[in-house]
């Protein structure tokens, strides 16, 4: 009878690990903030402006396709923006002050939205690295689909 409770214990904790493995591996293809802000900056002086270093994880998801989770910030006038920035964070009160550092930033130069969304959504579109914006953005995403 031991036997039978032990056998069925361990049996029931190989079915939680598994689950638990199968969960962890849906939420990968979301690609995080976290990840985002593996970002090193340095001065270009020639220049006069700061350069971004991203790291390899990074590196690795430009031109590829990715899930991002955020809240969207319009960059034109009024609710009917096509170009916008997904942020981590929703807008507080101050719809005319940025919203964070350029690692936080995810320009959305064409996004067709119905209605503005207010809460969180899930951008799904081609990542790109930008090394070149005099604005310091560093991410945009193109041929994006909005889910909320």
């Amino acid at each position: 009878m031991k036997n039978i409770a032990l056998y069925s214990f361990l049996l029931f904790g190989c079915m939680l690990m598994s689950n638990k493995t199968i969960n962890a591996q849906s939420t990968t293809d979301i690609t995080s903030w976290e990840v985002l802000a593996n970002v090193e900056w340095e001065i270009d002086y020639d220049n006069g402006l700061y350069k971004a270093t991203f790291a390899e994880e990074i590196e690795d998801l430009n031109e590829q396709e990715v899930i991002v989770k955020g809240y969207l910030f319009p960059l034109g006038y009024g609710m009917h923006s096509s170009e916008f920035l997904l942020t981590p964070n929703p807008i507080g009160g101050c719809f005319y002050c940025v919203p964070g550092s350029s690692e936080t930033m995810i320009y959305l130069p064409e996004v067709k939205v119905d209605e503005f969304p207010y809460s969180e959504v899930s951008i799904k579109g081609k990542f790109h690295l930008v090394r070149d914006n005099p604005y310091g953005l560093i991410y945009e995403m193109k041929d994006v689909s909005v889910e909320e």
